[in-house]
């Protein structure tokens, strides 16, 4: 019933390696904290890598595991893990809809500490190109378990990519 903007991350990343089909990455997520209770209101730092790989006819897999340090003690700290399928149905120069994809995304949060149980959520969702190398994202985290982040809500992004 509650009405609430999130918080804001901004993520470095440090690409690692990369081949045509493959990327590896190092990121540091800053979570910045912008929003209200109970959604939102933390501030944390996460290290993690990532990677995507491209199967094959616009099928992709990405993926990659994390740990969120809480900078304010908002808790212990949390093992974020993450893996997505997606397909690429439209050309990288199509207006506005260049290399749109749809994809399902699964994250898992466990708390290191033993305090809590894991939340898992799927997030179906989909991305486009805009031009200049920046990209929309959007998706909606549906809980799946019991222990959850939040529940039902919205995640947009705004990427410019390297």
């Amino acid at each position: 019933s509650d009405t609430t903007f999130g918080d804001v991350s901004f993520t470095p990343r440090v690409l690692l390696y990369e081949s045509r089909d493959f990327s590896l990455t190092a990121d540091l997520t800053v979570l910045t904290s912008t929003g209200d209770e109970p959604v939102a209101g933390k501030s944390a730092l996460i290290p993690s890598v990532a990677f995507w790989y491209n199967i094959a006819g616009g099928w992709v897999v990405r993926g990659g595991i994390g740990d969120s340090i809480p900078t304010k003690g908002d808790g212990p700290d949390t093992l974020i893990s993450q893996l997505a399928i997606g397909q690429t149905v439209s050309d990288h120069n199509v207006p506005l809809f260049g290399d749109f994809t749809y994809y399902v995304s699964a994250v898992a949060n466990t708390p290191l500490s033993g305090d809590g149980d894991t939340s898992v959520s799927l997030t179906p969702g989909m991305r486009t190109h805009l031009g200049n190398d920046w990209y929309f994202l959007a998706g909606m985290p549906i809980p799946v378990t019991d222990a959850r982040v939040a529940d039902l809500g919205m995640i947009f992004w705004f990427m410019k990519a390297w």
